[in-house]
């Protein structure tokens, strides 16, 4: 993440952070979600089923995917939540 903020560039790149709060406590997750939203970085992050919603406060724009059930024909339609 280094380089979203190096070199001078005011442009820092795209990046996909796969589950970046993974075992972080809650002032982690807290301090990498502000790095986050103060970069000119686009990114998306990956994260699993969580509760704790700190852990999406970095996102402007968030998709939710179910699984689809196995009696089911489709994945229910995911969920969008701008910000």
């Amino acid at each position: 993440m280094s380089l979203a903020t190096s070199g001078g560039n005011s442009n820092g790149g795209f990046f996909i952070i796969d589950e970046p709060f993974a075992h972080l406590s809650i002032e982690r997750i807290d301090d990498v979600s502000d790095f986050l939203s103060r970069t000119e970085s686009q990114f998306i992050l990956t994260s699993p089923t969580t509760h704790n919603v700190n852990v999406f406060d970095a996102a402007r724009l968030q998709l939710n995917f179910r699984i689809k059930k196995p009696d089911a024909k489709f994945a229910p339609v995911p969920t969008i939540i701008r910000r």
